[in-house]
């Protein structure tokens, strides 16, 4: 009878712990993973082709030209993705205003003139016109701008010289669209200003919520594997990637956004001649 006791005692007990550890399981948190991001089929299945197609460069991204091409790309992206919901010429003046600026600020202390060709169009890209524009408005500030002392170059300067290339050259009154612009922008530039590399400052527009998450993978694609090839390499590489993208089926909102980036980064090697 004792015995029978014991063997109960014992099989309730073995079930109460039981019980016990799958409470304990059912109730306990979830360990959260915040660098985990979650992209759509669409977007893995572009992000895939992209790693399939092309390969990290070998390249030396702390030099000046580097930095100040990849500062144009981010530049672009971030007053593109602001525009974008801005109907007629929202996105046009963002990649504008974005891209001068970011690549004015990152070329302070430069006295060397650029050594590139000026850029090739690329008439498969709906968005060409942002990286035309782009090269445009920056040779029409690169002057003025070389000659200023730093301490005078300021958001306010850096957003007039987009600003003033948008009224004088698109002939759009852009005054009512200024403070959609001009923080996320704004952001930008100070970005640009430090030493951080590009891959970082892409986490920080990232965290900002500025661009979305497949805007940051692809453009980290472009920069790392497309940017530093060569010259004899780059410009067909880049139409390749470009396609690569339009013909993706990710959000149509961010494929216009990536491609006028793109626009801008392609351009911006010609303009500056990184080889």
């Amino acid at each position: 009878m004792k015995k029978w006791f014991l063997y109960a005692l014992l099989g309730i007990l073995a079930s109460s712990a039981i019980f016990l550890a799958c409470q304990k399981e059912e109730t306990a948190p979830i360990p959260s993973n915040t660098n985990i991001i979650a992209f759509s089929q669409q977007e893995q299945d572009l992000l895939d082709k992209l790693k399939n197609d092309f390969e990290p460069v070998a390249a030396d991204r702390k030099m000046k030209w580097w930095q100040i091409i990849g500062k144009d790309l981010l530049g672009g992206l971030a007053g593109g993705a602001v525009g974008s919901g801005i109907p007629g010429i929202g996105s046009t003046a963002g990649f504008i205003i974005g891209a001068v600026g970011s690549s004015l600020v990152a070329m302070e202390g430069m006295v060397e003139p650029p050594q590139g060709n000026g850029g090739q169009s690329n008439p498969e890209n709906p968005f060409d016109e942002a990286g035309y524009h782009h090269n445009m408005g920056l040779a029409a500030n690169l002057e003025a701008f070389l000659a200023l002392d730093p301490s005078e170059i300021t958001n306010d300067l850096l957003y007039g010289y987009g600003e003033t290339y948008i009224v004088d050259v698109l002939r759009v009154d852009f005054t009512p669209y200024r403070p959609l612009f001009y923080a996320p922008t704004s952001e930008v530039f100070d970005l640009a200003r430090t030493d951080s590399d590009i891959p970082e400052i892409i986490d920080q527009m990232l965290a900002s919520g500025i661009i979305t998450p497949i805007m940051a993978e692809v453009s980290r694609a472009y920069y790392e594997n497309v940017i530093p090839l060569p010259d004899d390499t780059f410009y067909e590489a880049s139409v390749l990637f470009e396609a690569d993208v339009l013909n993706s089926d990710i959000e149509e909102a961010d494929k216009n956004v990536i491609l006028g980036s793109l626009a801008v980064g392609r351009y911006s090697r010609g303009f500056w001649g990184a080889e």
